[in-house]
């Protein structure tokens, strides 16, 4: 169990993350840090990228003071932040933060969507600017890495 592939460690992971684990641990550099505004803390252990802004997940309401988001806004600003996660549920909720929606929106554009059940679906936003080495699967989304 200790030497068995990491998706194994807790048993098999839901063939829903699939499509997304997929694309995140052949596009982004093993160097790379995810930003994650919604709660996806699986996605980090399943894809080995480490989290961006000091935040393993976003949840609504939750880190919104000016204090926590400048913070996070200026770790951000050092790392290699390629990908940002959200949630179709969550969406409009998580770009209404102060400062944090209006860094995302002026930084990011959406390049894909995974679905995740009914009605939910892993929203993927990908750093302006960044130059595609490649493309990946049936949606041929860039590869940064």
């Amino acid at each position: 169990r200790t030497l068995s592939p990491p998706d194994d460690h807790t048993g098999k992971r839901s063939a829903v993350y699939g499509p997304l684990i997929d694309y995140v641990t052949t596009c982004t550099s093993p160097n790379s840090q995810l930003l994650t505004l919604t709660f996806a803390p699986e996605v980090f252990f399943y894809a080995h990228r480490a989290f961006a802004g000091g935040q393993v997940s976003l949840t609504p309401g939750y880190f919104v003071d000016d204090r926590n988001v400048g913070l996070m806004l200026e770790r951000v600003s050092k790392q290699d932040v390629p990908l940002v996660v959200m949630d179709s549920e969550t969406r409009e909720e998580m770009l209404q933060y102060p400062r944090l929606g209006s860094y995302v929106e002026a930084r990011y554009h959406e390049i894909g969507r995974f679905p995740m059940g009914p009605g939910k679906e892993f929203i993927l936003l990908a750093e302006n600017g960044r130059t595609s080495l490649k493309r990946f699967g049936a949606q041929q989304l860039p590869c940064f890495a």
